[in-house]
Formats: structure tokens, C-alpha cells, sequence
């Protein structure tokens, strides 16, 4: 099963970097036109966000079984980063998702605004989170089946030779 969940990590990371965004996107239309359709597909969008970012979590974390022999340390380091990015971003995101159901299609309020502005600031942290993962695999080669190809032992410091 791990295999299998880890193998669909980058599948999963596409709908967690979009489905945000769309979400935004949706809820500033609502914010400008006042429709109630803006807002439950928004309200949806959020929800299937938050459950592809935490999908995108547990599949990265079996992904990580299958390469982290393999890593070199500045990979370990970015991998690291790209870990912590994504606990902060589940959470930040499951958080958002309760209070987006919360707000459900209310008129715009100050608490709306709160909302927006702090899922602002978490499709920033996704982005950046992608980035580090983007450097990962096309810097790094991790999960390519070139790095298995040209590591065929786990990584040693040159001290464990």
C-alpha cells in the first residue's frame, strides 16, 4: 500500500497546489458578484483542497521511504524543508477548511476577509513548498528512476567509504 500511495504523490500535489488557488479565486468572485453558486463552489473547492494537501502529505510520506537512503545532504537539507513545508501546510490547510464550512455563503465580512487573506498566505507557503519539491526532483533527481539508476547503494559520507 505505501508503494502504491507514494508512487501517487506528484499526482496528488497538482490537485493540492490548484484546488487552493481555484478556492481563492472563487471566493473573490463571490466577494465581487455576491453569488451564493460562487460561494458553495468555493466552500467545495476548499474542502477538496484540503484533503488533496493532506493527501499529497501521507503519499509524500511514503514516497520518502523509497528515496531517503539515496539522498545526498544538500538533498537531505531541502527534503527536510520540503517535510516541515508540508505538516504546516496540512494543518494550516485543515484549519482553513473547518472555517471556510463555518463561514459557508454569508455576505462578505471581516471574518471573510480574514479567511481570504490568511489562504493567501497559505497558497504562498504551497508555492514555496512546490518549489522546494520542484528542486528536489529536477536539481536532485529524487523519486526519478535516473537516480535509482545511478545510485545503486544508499548514500555514504565519505567518511562511512
Amino acid at each position: 500500500m505505501g508503494g502504491l500511495l507514494g508512487s501517487l504523490h506528484p499526482f496528488f500535489v497538482h490537485f493540492a497546489v490548484a484546488l487552493p488557488i481555484v478556492a481563492f479565486v472563487l471566493d473573490l468572485g463571490h466577494r465581487v458578484r455576491g453569488s451564493e453558486v460562487w460561494a458553495r463552489c468555493a466552500m467545495i473547492m476548499m474542502i477538496a483542497g484540503a484533503l488533496m494537501v493532506a493527501l499529497a502529505f501521507f503519499s509524500g510520506h511514503f514516497a520518502e521511504e523509497s528515496v531517503e537512503s539515496f539522498l545526498s545532504p544538500a538533498a537531505k537539507e531541502l527534503f527536510e524543508t520540503h517535510e516541515v513545508m508540508g505538516k504546516v501546510v496540512m494543518g494550516l490547510m485543515l484549519v482553513l477548511a473547518v472555517a471556510r464550512l463555518y463561514l459557508g455563503t454569508k455576505e462578505a465580512s471581516y471574518m471573510r476577509s480574514l479567511y481570504l487573506g490568511a489562504l493567501a498566505i497559505v497558497i504562498a507557503l504551497i508555492l514555496y513548498q512546490g518549489k522546494v519539491g520542484g528542486e528536489l526532483v529536477y536539481e536532485h533527481g529524487v523519486g526519478t528512476v535516473l537516480m535509482q539508476q545511478s545510485t545503486t547503494q544508499p548514500y555514504m559520507e565519505e567518511e562511512e567509504r
